[in-house]
């Protein structure tokens, strides 16, 4: 029987109305995503080999504000396109590209996304098992007729090995007018050009020598000007991305591979995560592409990097050291704006595909730095192949993907460009302010209250770190008054603050600061009589580099009281309150998921979490005070997150 202990008040700080303002924001901020952003089925049996879905290349063309096409390999194993005339609201029946049934992947291009080209052709590549070879279609988005289907590889020779989840093929069009398709295959790699009538398979000819080994890599080629063109090639075998670049004029590719990351480590299950497009003003290219997500949730990455003048640079990180799973990302070009979208797919739980979301951020200065995450864009979670954007538009991006076990493919528009303008000037957040408590240098208390103010503003996203991680869009009027949570701890805080105007258009990070002095309180040493002398007192530490994360969802069903009355009570024996949850990760504030359902049950069970309460999964106040009860009675300080020891102490004594 452990000695007997009096249960402290559970301390609710800032009350039910905190609580409640809370949960106010968290629904209006899910209704204004979902609102923003409505995801529809564009086809509902696609194939189910979910690997055939990924690529380098886009698959998705909009070629104005309403009309756009998707392709993608159809459930019978043709390669298919449909077309939406209402921004993707309805999508037409499937026409098939390519008829053969081992069509295991498709690439396409946009005559117009090529610097200084206004062609209305969308050029597609395709690939098949059977033949191992590439076939060109051509689509004119005039009358949508359809050229012949024809094998591009064979007229030059071509062999090749090809599978789904091993062979990833890509197609561009050069400044010069020439048609590139490329692909890197253990059996046979090689780029082939065309000029005249691409629909005839005698103008395919090898450019140059061949520039790839044997091996199955993944590439994407991409226009630079003067007619060259930029291949990118992930050698997976090695963890190297690199680049080389063929001048049509000589017909020749430079000598050495120019190394983008040589630390660039995959993941063999969600294949060619990665992407580039470019920006059609500078012919500037941006890429994108995951790292180190070998092993899901560990030190997951996602890199950027910009190619100008002849030169790779380097570029802000969207994600690193992640313990989400990333499992894919993919990249577009908003030309109206100069802005840089990047597209990426997580497992909200690294290892459980079925949780897998995708997500969003944008840079208007060149990938230098990245706004807040938006999403998830999905409506439901799940296990998500092939996630792609058209690559570029002045109109809209367009995102689609396939949720595997489902085979459906869906999408949805994540940025109208210009969907509202006034007098040609697109609606910007301005005169946008953050004034905490008032105004205070001082808080005692981690509750705030922020003002917020910003003309033209629909929406807000409010974070305690500057990776807004973890943080969600909500609705705003202006001005509003939001009650807030900081990070527990005295010292300097931080609050950051986006604001989101009509036209999706953001402002920049808004960083007030407010210095946390918390009261010291004496507590009666009656109030936990010890039956014994304790042990050195053991520190609680988050892992390297992991800060709590502060969501505005609460817990819910909360009784309307603000404290329990102490009371003597005799906790249960240990042996009693037991749980079949082996406890893995760390658990804190915002934290949702089984576990924390399992922490919240044994926490009732001992007698440290009120029974009047359902147990949520969502680690809130409540549980807070709980977990710090329990790592009183254990002599671990009293944090309020389950790290290391306490989960040491959870997962041996229950």
């Amino acid at each position: 029987m452990p000695p007997l202990k009096k249960i402290k008040p559970l301390k609710i700080v800032g009350g039910m109305f905190l609580i409640l303002s809370l949960a106010f924001f968290s629904l209006i901020s899910w209704q204004n995503v979902k609102a923003i952003l409505t995801q529809v089925i564009i086809d509902n049996s696609v194939n189910t080999t979910a690997t055939t879905h990924n690529g380098s290349s886009p698959t998705s063309v909009f070629i104005s504000d309403t009309t756009g096409y998707v392709f993608y390999v159809d459930g019978d194993g043709t390669c298919v396109y449909k077309k939406t005339t209402d921004k993707g609201a309805t999508w037409s029946a499937a026409v098939v590209v390519d008829s053969q049934t081992d069509c295991i992947r498709v690439a396409v291009w946009y005559d117009q996304w090529t610097p200084g080209l206004t062609g209305d052709r969308i050029h597609i590549a395709t690939i098949d098992s059977g033949s191992s070879a590439i076939w060109y279609t051509r689509l004119n988005t005039l009358t949508d007729a359809l050229s012949a289907t024809v094998n591009v590889s064979a007229n030059s020779g071509q062999g090749g090995a090809f599978a789904a989840g091993t062979t990833i093929h890509s197609i561009t069009k050069g400044t010069n007018g020439n048609l590139y398709v490329g692909v890197e295959n253990s059996a046979d790699s090689y780029v082939l050009y065309c000029t005249g009538t691409c629909a005839n398979a005698a103008n395919w000819l090898e450019t140059g020598s061949n520039p790839f080994p044997l091996a199955n890599h993944w590439v994407t080629l991409m226009p630079l000007a003067s007619g060259k063109i930029l291949a990118i090639s992930w050698r997976i075998s090695a963890d190297i991305i690199s680049s080389k670049v063929y001048n049509d004029n000589t017909d020749s590719w430079s000598g050495a591979w120019t190394n983008i990351d040589t630390d660039a480590v995959d993941n063999t299950t969600y294949d060619a995560a990665f992407g580039a497009t470019l920006n059609p003003a500078t012919n500037d290219i941006y890429l994108v592409y995951t790292s180190h997500n070998d092993t899901l949730g560990t030190d997951d990455d996602i890199r950027t990097a910009v190619y100008s003048g002849g030169t790779w640079t380097a570029t802000a990180d969207i994600l690193t050291d992640d313990a989400r799973g990333v499992t894919g990302a993919k990249i577009g070009y908003d030309s109206q704006n100069n802005r840089v979208n990047v597209y990426y797919t997580v497992q909200e739980t690294a290892g459980l595909p079925a949780t897998a979301n995708i997500y969003y951020k944008s840079s208007f200065d060149n990938m230098v730095t990245w706004g807040a995450q938006s999403g998830p864009i999905n409506s439901s979670d799940g296990n998500i192949y092939g996630a792609r954007v058209n690559l570029i538009s002045d109109k809209i991006l367009y995102a689609s993907w396939v949720k595997a076990g489902t085979d459906n493919l869906l999408g949805t528009d994540t940025v109208t460009v210009a969907a509202i303008s006034r007098g040609h000037h697109y609606v910007y957040p301005e005169n946008s302010s953050v004034v905490i408590n008032n105004g205070a240098a001082v808080t005692e208390s981690e509750e705030v209250t922020l003002t917020l103010t910003s003309t033209n503003a629909n929406g807000v996203v409010i974070c305690n770190n500057n990776q807004f991680v973890n943080c969600d869009w909500q609705a705003f009027t202006s001005p509003s008054d939001i009650k807030w949570s900081l990070l527990p701890g005295d010292g300097n805080k931080v609050i950051y603050v986006i604001f989101r105007s009509i036209d999706n258009n953001l402002s920049n990070t808004l960083n007030p600061t407010i210095e946390l002095k918390t009261p010291v309180v004496t507590v009666p040493e009656t109030v936990v009589p010890l039956e014994q002398s304790k042990p050195d007192v053991q520190t609680e530490e988050p892992a390297t580099g992991t800060e709590p994360l502060v969501t505005t969802e609460p817990e819910t069903n909360i009784e309307p009281e603000t404290t329990i009355t102490p009371t003597e009570v005799i906790l249960p024996p240990a042996e009693i309150c037991q749980t079949e949850m082996t406890f893995t990760q760390y658990l804190f504030f915002g934290t949702a998921g089984s576990q924390v359902v399992a922490l919240q049950d044994l926490l009732k069970c001992l007698g440290y979490f009120p029974k009047t309460l359902k147990s949520t999964g969502w680690y809130g106040l409540v549980t807070i005070a709980a977990v710090r009860e329990l790592q009183r009675s254990n002599n671990i300080i009293p944090v309020g997150m389950v790290g290391p020891l306490t989960r040491a102490l959870l997962n041996s004594k229950y």
